[in-house]
């Protein structure tokens, strides 16, 4: 009997080996290439073989590769019933519908399968949706990532070198700060009631004193799906990147009585009174209930798109108030005295952080700003990403913005500059992320490489930038205790600085 089970055991396992052989062999492995991908879809099409295009479409899913991107190439999959799919989002406007290729599965079926192919930046994030007949606007349902923008989730591509600030998601055992509820007062410049939440930084203690942050649209900043703020700030305190941490003001434009009525065009078109309402009664408000530091070197005002715009304002009309200003994709289109205002006064002592995507975002504007303040004289920390406006965007620069508004004198090695290139890597040494900052005088595509001891790549990232100031935040999680290499090249311009990873 013994002898019978071996026997039958034995076969049994060697038709399990092969059909699971068999199994593999049919299943078509993921492509290596896009052009590939696209022959095997357009073989499979034509003919007619529905399992296969089936099969194909299955596996990439399985393999998280849709959207399928190779380099700077991606290739947008839809399988479904419709009778036309395209791809709308940050890579056109979301004003238009850029239609996709049709590959039926057989001519029986009303099942396709549509591609539509891109070119975008290596380092490249961006919202879309798929439209199909009837302006239908879906979640791509074959990709999992999505970022949530203020009208709800978007579906999400990650190019293959953008890389996600690592503190924007929570962490597990660090202390957390604590938001109040929302305060309400009845604002007597605005004329009507208004509402804001406070978060207080991990282990507040009211024997000390610490800076503090005014954010409009707070309400979404402090959500764990848009801005993650109070995250960022959690992550930041913990590090010991920002000091103590900071008394945050999440200030509230809606209307408190009904939350589906925004103020914010009108709160946030450089309007004096609105400003009032910051200086005159917010502040006062916030300065005599919590230990803050009460100077303008120590408070900030930060914002996106007409945010920005308010932002940049309450720090040119009252550097007195704030001496340091955060702006995200600033929509000064709304109100374009703002360009004359910063070019017209004395420069005062404000710290200036900003930001802008480079698709159809606000990029030509933050331009014109940037050559603005430089030319004052301002020391500007300014960044462009290949985004769009979205608050995926400023989700994951937050950490960066933070840290270049209120993060204490950091100590840092410069190198010689070599042509028109400055590079300085801060902290070092390194345990959790590091920033390298440079400057260029002209545009130029760069590429940041860090390399062991042993001269092997352990990172590689290149984008073009613009002239200006730059900071890229790197983790230093992976890579071993060690002495590295950071390198930095453009066109005509190159360097290289030693940084310690320790700890």
């Amino acid at each position: 009997m013994c002898a019978v089970f071996r026997l039958y055991r034995h076969w049994f396992i060697m038709i399990l080996f092969f059909g699971a052989t068999l199994i593999h062999a049919q299943s078509p492995s993921v492509p290596t290439s896009i052009a590939a991908l696209e022959n095997r879809i357009a073989t499979l099409s034509q003919a007619q073989d529905s399992a296969g295009l089936q099969t194909l479409f299955n596996d990439l899913q399985r393999a998280n590769r849709i959207p399928f991107v190779i380099a700077d190439t991606v290739l947008f999959l839809y399988n479904g019933t419709s009778n036309s799919a395209g791809w709308s989002g940050d890579f056109n406007r979301w004003s238009a519908v850029a239609p996709g290729t049709r590959y039926r599965m057989n001519t029986t079926s009303s099942t396709s399968i549509w591609t539509l192919k891109l070119s975008l930046p290596l380092t490249a994030r961006v919202d879309y949706k798929i439209v199909l007949a009837g302006n239908n606007f879906i979640l791509d349902p074959a990709n999992p990532l999505q970022q949530w923008g203020g009208f709800g989730p978007n579906s999400e591509l990650r190019m293959g070198d953008f890389r996600p600030s690592p503190d924007a998601s929570e962490r597990v055992g660090i202390a957390r700060g604590r938001i109040t509820s929302a305060q309400r007062f009845t604002s007597r410049a605005l004329g009507y009631d208004v509402q804001y939440t406070v978060y207080l930084p991990p282990h507040y203690d009211s024997t000390r004193t610490y800076p503090s942050l005014y954010v409009m649209d707070g309400q979404e900043y402090s959500d764990s799906r848009l801005g993650a703020l109070p995250t960022v700030l959690d992550n930041l305190t913990a590090d010991g990147l920002i000091g103590r941490g900071i008394i945050t003001i999440f200030v509230d434009p809606r209307n408190p009585d009904n939350l589906g009525n925004n103020r914010r065009q009108s709160e946030y078109a450089t309007t004096p009174a609105h400003l009032q309402y910051l200086v005159g009664e917010l502040i006062p408000r916030i300065d005599s209930t919590y230990r803050t530091i009460q100077r303008a070197d120590s408070r900030g005002v930060l914002g996106t798109s007409l945010g920005g715009l308010t932002s940049a304002y309450c720090a040119i009309s009252r550097p007195d108030i704030f001496g340091i200003t955060g702006i995200h994709s600033p929509a000064f289109w709304f109100r374009t005295g703002i360009f004359n205002q910063w070019r017209d006064s004395a420069m005062r002592p404000i710290r200036i952080i900003m930001t802008t995507g480079t698709m159809f975002d606000t990029q030509d504007d933050a331009r014109t700003m940037r050559n603005i303040m430089q030319n004052k004289g301002y020391t500007l920390q300014y960044r462009e990403v290949p985004q769009g406006h979205s608050w995926g965007n400023w989700r994951f620069l937050m950490s960066e913005t933070i840290r270049g508004m209120f993060a204490p004198a950091a100590s840092s090695i410069r190198m010689t500059p070599t042509q028109n290139l400055s590079v300085s890597v801060t902290p070092n040494p390194v345990s959790d992320s590091m920033q390298i900052l440079f400057s260029l005088r002209q545009p130029t595509v760069i590429t940041i490489e860090i390399l062991d001891m042993q001269g092997k790549s352990v990172y590689r990232g290149t984008e073009p930038r613009s002239a200006g100031e730059h900071t890229v935040i790197l983790s230093a999680h992976g890579y071993a205790n060690g002495r590295y290499t950071v390198r930095v090249q453009g066109t005509d311009v190159s360097g290289s600085i030693p940084l310690v990873i320790a700890r």
